[in-house]
């Protein structure tokens, strides 16, 4: 179990440096809806977060991005069992 945790850690770290646009190496294995979610989870993340960094976005889009980065976690979650942290 211990080696999940630390996957699960790496690949929030990795993600979490993706978001922020640096450029982390990462590659994602697996099953292919386990890897599918992750990724659109991890591009609705830096969606919002490049939203909420832009003076002139408005309310309205900030709304939909974070409902789109909610439905990306959701799907995370059931697809991982695992809570999108981000």
């Amino acid at each position: 179990m211990a080696g999940r945790s630390a996957g699960i850690r790496k690949l929030f770290v990795s993600v979490a440096a993706f978001i922020l646009g640096e450029s982390p190496q990462v590659t994602i294995t697996g099953n292919r809806d386990r890897v599918t979610a992750t990724l659109r989870a991890a591009q609705a993340s830096k969606a919002l977060y490049e939203a909420l960094s832009n003076p002139t976005t408005d309310m309205g889009r900030i709304k939909i991005l974070l409902r789109s980065k909610h439905r990306a976690a959701r799907n995370f979650k059931k697809k991982t069992g695992t809570k999108w942290l981000l």
